[in-house]
C-alpha cells in the first residue's frame, strides 16, 4: 500500500526477481491490523486525521497551490483506495522498468484514457494491424469522429512498411503496438519499431505496447523502449476469468 509514500520512494524489494517481489510488494500488514491477506476496502470516503491534513490531501490530488509533492492521502475511492493501490504497487513490482501504475475498470478504459490523455486533438497514431477488436473500433470511430485523431494501421511485422508509414503519413504522436496481437498472435519486434519511430519522429513520439497476452512474466516492453505498457487485466493478469480490469504502467509520472 502506498499510504504516506513520498515521491522519491524506492521499493526495497525491487532487486528481487519479479516472481518474488510481486508477492512481497505493495501490502504492509501493519496498516491493516496485521492481517496476513490484504482486506478489501469497500468504502467511498475516508476520514482525515485533521482538517489541515484534508487540505493538503486535496491540494495534492487536484494539483492546487500548496501541493508539497507528496503522494495524496486517502480521500475518496474514485481518486485512490488502499485495495487499488496494493494492486498498482504489485504491478510495478512485476513490470521491470515501470515506476507508476494505474488500475482501471477494464482494458479498454486503460487504453482509451491513455490515448486521449497523451495524444492531442487532431493528433496521429500509427498502430499495429491487426489489433484487438475493441481497440480497432475505438481508433476507427471514436478517436476520429469525436476528437479528430487519425489512427493509421500498419503491418508492424514488416519494418520497411513501418518506416515508410512513419516517413510519409506522419508526424505521429504515438506508436501503438499490440504484441502478440489478439486473437491472431501476430508478433512485433518492439525494440526495432521503437528505434525506427524515434529515428523518424524524434524522442517526442510515445511508444505504447498492449502486453495483455504475454504479461510481465514473459515480455517486458520497457526493456525494449516502450514508454507506456497497457493491459487488459481480465486475461493473463487475472488468470481465472472472474474479474474485468485494466492497467496502464509507465516509466515516468
Amino acid at each position: 500500500m502506498t499510504k504516506k509514500k513520498n515521491k522519491d520512494y524506492k521499493d526495497p524489494l525491487r532487486h528481487l526477481h519479479p516472481a518474488s517481489s510481486v508477492i512481497l510488494s505493495g501490502y504492509r500488514s501493519r496498516l491493516s491490523e496485521f492481517s496476513v491477506k490484504p482486506p478489501l476496502f469497500r468504502t467511498s470516503t475516508f476520514e482525515f486525521p485533521r482538517a489541515k491534513d484534508g487540505e493538503k490531501f486535496f491540494q495534492r490530488a487536484y494539483h492546487l497551490p500548496g501541493d508539497d509533492g507528496q503522494d495524496p492521502g486517502l480521500i475518496y475511492s474514485r481518486l485512490n483506495n488502499p485495495s487499488v493501490e496494493i494492486v498498482e504497487d504489485k504491478l510495478v513490482a512485476a513490470e521491470r522498468g515501470a515506476s507508476h501504475a494505474l488500475l482501471f475498470p477494464s482494458g479498454m478504459s486503460a487504453i482509451s484514457t491513455s490515448v486521449l490523455a497523451l495524444v492531442p486533438e487532431r493528433g496521429r497514431i500509427l498502430y499495429s494491424d491487426p489489433v484487438y477488436g475493441g481497440t480497432y473500433l475505438f481508433f476507427r470511430e471514436f478517436c476520429k469522429n469525436r476528437f479528430g485523431i487519425e489512427a493509421v494501421p500498419v503491418d508492424t511485422s514488416d519494418l520497411a512498411a513501418v518506416e515508410r508509414a512513419l516517413r510519409t503519413q506522419g508526424p505521429f504522436q504515438m506508436l501503438y503496438l499490440e504484441t502478440p496481437s489478439n486473437p491472431t498472435m501476430k508478433l512485433t519486434d518492439i525494440g526495432a519499431c521503437a528505434r525506427l519511430a524515434r529515428r523518424v519522429c524524434g524522442n517526442e513520439v510515445l511508444v505504447a505496447v498492449d502486453n495483455t497476452f504475454l504479461g510481465p512474466v514473459f515480455q517486458q516492453p520497457f526493456a525494449w523502449g516502450a514508454d507506456l505498457v497497457l493491459y487488459s487485466a481480465t486475461k493473463f493478469l487475472g488468470g481465472h476469468s472472474d474479474i474485468i480490469a485494466g492497467a496502464a504502467l509507465t516509466t515516468r509520472a
